[in-house]
């Protein structure tokens, strides 16, 4: 997609029984392993602003496609 935000796919294998997908790491985990590091799972104000922002990002760059 080519998107700094959007993980990109290397690769795809198939075989009888699966479909592999290669894809980047992504070492930073998940927004909510975030959210859990955070007391009564509540992001910070400017956390919450970012990662919506990010989303909100990858969504028009994705629709614009």
């Amino acid at each position: 997609m080519g998107h700094p935000h959007v993980v990109a796919l290397r690769a795809v294998y198939e075989d009888v029984h699966s479909l592999h997908m290669i894809m980047d790491w992504c070492g930073g985990g998940t927004l909510w392993h975030l959210m859990e590091r955070c007391p009564d799972y509540q992001l910070p104000e400017a956390a919450a602003a970012a990662a919506t922002r990010a989303t909100l990002m990858v969504l028009a760059h994705c629709h614009a496609r």
